[in-house]
């Protein structure tokens, strides 16, 4: 069958929203119980979690992401499908789309019909944020003023939630539509991969403080099994082929800022489990209930020979806690980060306040590191 070339769209954008490399391709076959969408992206990085699926009856949506791209595919199936799809890598660059027929048996002659955007390859920023409505499954407490959601997707949608990528949930307060980001996190260190619905792309986990006076942390954190919100497409920049290089990880977190570690834990230690590369976390805090999952980080530095944390507290008055006190400084950057004389490929990773990303930056290069070996995450909870 012909392969299909996409189109760019938004022609009278700046240059800066413009698609950037060559756009990908797409074929479609067939078999008695499937339909198969085969992409081919010319990106070698490509990863089966960078692919969003909605499959409905009469409405299939799959977007791609490529490096700062998008590219859609958008059409009225041929005859019905199921909701549920599989997503995975064919090769490297070609992802695949497994459909379900609703009919088996049925010859399809073409793929479908056209509808909005169909093969459309724009600029990532460019699109309009899209939600959907997702569903509270559970809500658990973390420490005194943290809880950790577990939310199920609408029956059509597939979303994996990349490494060090966010979402946003908005809601209408006021009259006035607000939204706040909140990065994807694994529902343990100790036992990330134990809900298997994450990785069929039904599944999301987040971890939200709720502060006092906040606009929706109260709402969100109060909600119950059952409740809808609005969750937005994924968000995010984290190159996770520079964790795949690194020869040294180490993350400094401030409070909810754990939360952007989380994954990369996870990943560095269980998906990397062949690596041997040190992973290093220096956790700030205000004290020590303030801490979270601190008894499975401590359970960790025991699996695994690698991974090390070290807690710092600005507030803690117990005269029995022997860590290390007061705030983020140029000394325990000194004491903690390598530099690029010391380990051929560092990745350090900062999330906190603006201040505090801004101080633990400045010190880094101050030291030694350059803009690739750093990465921000901005406090998204």
């Amino acid at each position: 069958i012909k392969s299909v070339r996409s189109k760019s769209i938004g022609s009278g954008a700046a240059d800066n929203m413009k698609p950037v490399g060559t756009p990908p391709t797409f074929d479609w076959y067939q078999n008695a119980t499937e339909v198969g969408v085969v992409i081919t992206t010319k990106w070698d990085a490509m990863r089966h979690d960078l692919v969003i699926v909605d499959s409905k009856k009469s409405d299939l949506l799959i977007q791609v992401f490529v490096k700062e791209n998008t590219f859609f595919i958008h059409m009225k199936p041929s005859e019905a499908i199921f909701n549920d799809c599989q997503v995975k890598m064919k090769s490297p660059g070609t992802v695949e789309v497994i459909l379900q027929k609703e009919e088996p048996d049925v010859t399809w002659q073409s793929l479908g019909t056209p509808l909005k955007d169909h093969e459309a390859f724009v600029r990532t920023k460019s699109i309009e944020c899209r939600y959907r409505t997702w569903t509270v499954v559970s809500n658990t407490t973390v420490t005194h003023d943290t809880r950790l959601m577990r939310f199920k997707s609408p029956p059509e949608c597939r979303m994996v939630v990349p490494v060090g990528y966010h979402v946003h949930i908005k809601t209408e307060i006021s009259g006035m539509e607000i939204a706040r980001s909140y990065t994807a996190v694994s529902p343990s260190l100790t036992r990330p991969h134990l809900d298997m619905s994450i990785a069929r792309g039904k599944t999301i986990y987040l971890m939200i403080k709720v502060y006092k006076g906040g606009v929706i942390s109260p709402w969100i954190t109060s909600l119950k099994s059952g409740e809808k919100v609005q969750l937005s497409n994924f968000d995010g920049n984290f190159d996770l082929g520079r964790l795949e290089k690194t020869s040294h990880l180490v993350m400094f977190a401030a409070g909810t800022g754990f939360t952007s570690m989380i994954q990369l834990i996870v990943y560095s230690l269980y998906t990397l489990s062949n690596s041997n590369f040190p992973v290093k976390l220096v956790f700030y805090n205000k004290t020590q209930k303030d801490i979270i999952w601190r008894d499975q980080l401590e359970e960790l530095t025991k699996t695994f020979s690698r991974f090390s944390v070290t807690h710092v507290l600005s507030q803690e008055t117990d005269p029995t806690w022997k860590g290390k006190k007061g705030r983020v400084s140029m000394e325990h950057v000194k004491e903690f980060v390598p530099t690029p004389k010391e380990t051929p490929n560092p990745l350090f990773c900062i999330c906190g306040q603006w201040a505090y990303n801004d101080a633990v930056e400045s010190f880094a290069k101050f030291n030694g590191l350059e803009e690739n070996h750093i990465h921000v995450f901005s406090q998204t909870s």
